[in-house]
């Protein structure tokens, strides 16, 4: 087995929690709905991203891949947050950071290039999802009163924060802002060891989902 298609397999272990959301898409809260567009998207994208690589033109279209998933993934986890009530369920303010964040997405991408993966904005993304993360972590505690280990937006801000840390030292070192130059050996132990720390964060991903509440049924009186 090649090293592409190693990392492809592990990077594709978030499919559990996808394929657990699809089974029971139509009877969770629709606030998780978000996340579960999330994990399919990132199924798909890994999928074609290796696809091209095999093909022999990763160095050529996988960056559009990845520019365009990540201004959706930035969409899609920002609107989970807003159906959690992060932003005081504030339609405006919602709209207003993906703006200013699709802003920055398209004006450093027209700096670097169409044509490279967008670094920079990359890591602006995922501070802001760390802070998000924070945010409703401590927002959960303060007011939740259920089992925490039940309690899904527990593992989903968990994961979100272990990967999306681990996920800017790497792009961090991709751009080299020191120009210190490392070996191969040591940039593939890097990868590797994000490889890794994905597949934990897709576990705790798919145990997320089966935790997710059923949506509460609503009763009209005529």
């Amino acid at each position: 087995m090649s090293d592409i298609t190693a990392l492809y397999l592990l990077s594709l272990s978030i499919i559990f929690a996808a394929a657990a959301g699809a089974i029971r898409f139509r009877k969770i809260d629709p606030s998780y709905h978000p996340f579960i567009y999330y994990a399919w998207l990132s199924v798909v994208t890994e999928t074609v991203v290796y696809i091209i690589i095999r093909s022999g033109k990763g160095d050529e279209i996988a960056p559009y891949v990845y520019n365009v998933f990540h201004v959706a993934e930035f969409f899609l986890l920002s609107w989970m947050f807003h159906n959690w009530g992060l932003f005081k369920r504030r339609k405006s303010v919602f709209i207003a950071i993906n703006v200013f964040f699709l802003f920055l997405y398209l004006s450093t991408l027209y700096m670097r290039g169409h044509d490279k993966l967008n670094y920079f904005a990359c890591i602006a993304n995922s501070f802001a999802l760390i802070f998000f993360s924070i945010s409703a972590f401590n927002t959960m505690i303060v007011n939740e009163r259920t089992n925490i280990f039940k309690n899904p937006k527990f593992w989903i801000c968990i994961g979100m924060i272990i990967y999306f840390t681990y996920f800017i030292l790497v792009y961090t070192e991709k751009l080299n802002f020191l120009d210190i130059k490392r070996s191969d050996d040591l940039k593939q132990k890097i990868w590797l060891v994000q490889a890794v720390s994905n597949l934990f964060v897709n576990f705790l991903y798919a145990l997320a989902v089966i935790w997710i509440p059923r949506k509460k049924n609503t009763i009209t009186l005529l």
